[in-house]
């Protein structure tokens, strides 16, 4: 049988049975379109993943958040006493030769920040130095917290893109003085700007970035939180180690 002999025959059927061949020719168009969209949404939800983890500091690095209390069906079991410090972070970079960085952090949500009679709603962070470089959190103006802040645990803060535009607009808010107020009973503590952020967006939980004040991690643990433990660790370590 030759070539257009089969196509003749082909098309002869396709045309007794054209309900048939339409559905069977719409199914395939149905498969092909599943196939490219779910390729297209898995690339898109890769994408958006990717560029998350490398807003909040690349790949190679894990958390490790305190633990206060074991739970089990919703009730407290146990208390826990043990707590990170400062101490800890740099005992761990001395320790562990696979270890880059470790970075000591303090975070307290929905605080209140007002600016002449301007109120805005953001989260603190209780940073250090390395959180320009290592968490990415670059400056658009003015300076990150410094060495020198850490040390004196001097009142000083960087503000994050929306909360520079909800306090002054567009004027720059380096070198004003805010208020930081921590909930209603809170004594108001008098912050310097000395840094505006860049805009960053938001993370996988949907959490603002840019709704962010960092302030020096001392002057967190003396003004806020009055104990010298910290919240977490974030540990940055080397892919080579990662790979072992």
């Amino acid at each position: 049988m030759k070539i257009y002999e089969a196509i003749a025959i082909g098309v002869h059927h396709i045309q007794q049975n054209r309900m048939r061949a339409g559905l069977s020719i719409l199914g395939i168009f149905i498969g092909i379109a599943s196939v490219l969209c779910m390729m297209a949404i898995g690339d898109g939800a890769k994408k958006i993943i990717t560029d998350n983890i490398r807003r909040l500091g690349g790949p190679n690095h894990i958390q490790f958040l305190t633990r206060t209390a074991f739970y089990r069906r919703r009730s407290v079991v146990r208390r826990t006493t043990e707590r990170y410090t400062f101490d800890d972070a740099r005992a761990i970079e001395a320790a562990c030769p696979g270890v880059t960085a470790v970075l000591p952090r303090n975070l307290a949500p929905d605080v209140f920040i007002t600016y002449k009679g301007r109120e805005f709603r953001p989260h603190v962070e209780g940073a250090t130095a390395g959180y320009e470089h290592l968490m990415s959190w670059h400056v658009r103006e003015g300076r990150f917290i410094s060495d020198n802040d850490i040390e004196h645990a001097l009142q000083v803060c960087v503000l994050g893109a929306n909360v520079a535009t909800e306090l002054f607009g567009d004027t720059s808010p380096l070198g004003q003085e805010v208020e930081i107020r921590f909930h209603n009973r809170h004594t108001p503590v008098r912050m310097r700007v000395v840094g505006k952020l860049i805009p960053r967006g938001r993370n996988l939980l949907w959490l603002s970035l840019d709704d962010a004040v960092c302030i020096p991690l001392t002057t967190f643990q003396q003004r806020v939180s009055g104990k010298r433990h910290v919240g977490g660790l974030i540990v940055f370590f080397n892919r080579t180690y990662a790979k072992l």
